[in-house]
């Protein structure tokens, strides 16, 4: 192949889905294959420093060789109560990522699939959408087994599916961290909201205040995965709360928030992809997860009781839990490391086809 589509959750500029791009490009350069994608973030763009062309679409299929799903949640819908937001956010998939499947479908051009978290899906119309796409891709490869069993009850067939790991996890291969030099052991604190507006995240700030109270030798870091929306009103809340004795780092690229992470002890966030780079750069992590989907992860690694769901969060559940494990890093095994680093043997298979 001379000229691929890289198709994920590139609309919005998040950590975690532009790692993807990130790693998947990095990995095109090696083997000089011209990389398109569509539908992409400005923000997103500059991260990635790729120039893509201003044609259309349609244009664009035709001139490819192949589109790579990367990795991400697209393919199960968030944990919404009402019925009309579930049918809603499955409109909201394909408009935003799977209309490039159904596309490609009709082009007749080569399709894989790489790492992808998947299910549930209550829109009946997403279900048949990703039914299809995975059904005609060389291969769908997921990251966890609650995503097979999904694909498989939707009558996704058995031998187009693997399950391997978070392509994530293989993030030592593409980034350059930064030599760790520093006095303190540093909490960062990641949070979806500000503890004036929820109630979980107001248990968690008052149980971080109670082990800083327990280990004074610990300084407090607060840091956000995106710019905008509730992460700024909750940094701008923890400082004005906790003042000079905590640090504040915004947002501003993968390889720079990868970098704050990697100098930090201790690691509480809302988010999977917070919480799997901090786990795989040996971090003691503390997951208060909003979406199910971080639960698997955790539980995949062998660290399931690290990940409280945060609707079933009391106060004291997280100061236990920290004092605990006290500083006790995560430790990933090889053989998860490599299930990781075969969506890369996957994905070279794909484009020397």
């Amino acid at each position: 192949m001379n000229n691929i589509i890289i198709q994920g959750a590139g609309f919005t500029d998040n950590f975690g889905d532009v790692l993807f791009y990130d790693i998947f490009i990095k990995e095109s350069n090696k083997y000089n294959i011209n990389v398109d994608i569509l539908k992409t973030d400005e923000k997103v763009l500059q991260h990635l420093n790729i120039k893509v062309n201003k044609e259309n679409v349609i244009r664009k299929l035709i001139k490819a060789d192949g589109i790579v799903f990367v990795g991400g949640g697209y393919m199960g819908e968030q944990p919404y109560k009402e019925k009309f937001k579930l049918y809603k956010w499955g409109f909201s998939a394909i408009k935003n990522i799977l209309y490039v499947g159904i596309l490609g479908v009709l082009f007749r051009k080569k399709i894989i699939v790489i790492g992808v978290g998947a299910g549930p899906v209550t829109n009946p119309i997403t279900r048949y959408i990703i039914k299809k796409i995975c059904n005609y891709s060389e291969k769908t490869i997921v990251r966890d087994k609650e995503s097979y069993e999904f694909l498989k009850s939707i009558m996704v067939k058995e031998e187009k599916l693997d399950i391997t790991a978070d392509t994530v996890l293989a993030l030592h291969k593409y980034y350059n961290l930064k030599k760790i030099n520093r006095n303190n052991k540093t909490i960062t604190l990641h949070l979806s909201d500000s503890y004036k507006n929820n109630e979980k995240i107001n248990f968690i700030v008052k149980d971080v205040e109670k082990y800083l109270e327990k280990y004074p030798e610990y300084r407090l870091k607060a840091i956000t995965d995106h710019n905008g929306g509730g992460q700024d009103i909750a940094i701008k809340d923890l400082k004005e709360k906790f003042q000079d004795k905590i640090n504040i780092c915004k947002y501003e690229s993968p390889n720079q928030l990868i970098n704050e992470l990697n100098i930090s002890d201790v690691v509480i966030t809302n988010k999977l992809h917070v919480g799997i780079v901090s786990s795989t750069l040996g971090k003691s992590v503390f997951s208060i997860a909003n979406h199910p989907k971080t639960k698997r992860f955790f539980t995949q690694i062998g660290y399931g009781n690290r990940c409280i769901i945060s609707s079933e969060l009391k106060e004291g559940d997280l100061f236990n839990l920290m004092d605990s494990y006290n500083n006790q890093k995560i430790k990933i095994n090889k053989d998860t490391i490599d299930k990781a680093y075969k969506n890369i043997e996957y994905f070279r298979k794909f484009i020397n086809m």
